[in-house]
């Protein structure tokens, strides 16, 4: 399914320091969809809400790309809520 409009970002902190961010979709058929991705720390939320909903700051976008840290298990999934 082809991503609809995005509407909202939710994030999820646990008490490991780690969070858990959703964005939400709607579509045009009046369908909503989510897509959700798990961060080992703040920053990494941070770098999520500028790749997927804002712009870097001024002299970011040409920094030479860091080495990556080796992923972090993602915490395990909240149960849905009913009504979203």
């Amino acid at each position: 399914m082809k991503k609809g409009k995005h509407h909202k970002t939710t994030i999820h902190h646990h008490g490991d320091g780690s969070h858990t961010s959703t964005r939400h979709y709607k579509h045009d058929d009046g369908t909503e969809s989510e897509e959700g991705q798990g961060h080992a720390d703040l920053d990494g939320v941070h770098d999520m809400l500028e790749d997927h909903q804002g712009s870097p700051n001024v002299g970011e976008a040409a920094a030479p790309p860091a080495e990556a840290p080796a992923p972090a298990a993602a915490p395990a999934a909240a149960a849905p809520v009913p009504g979203m």
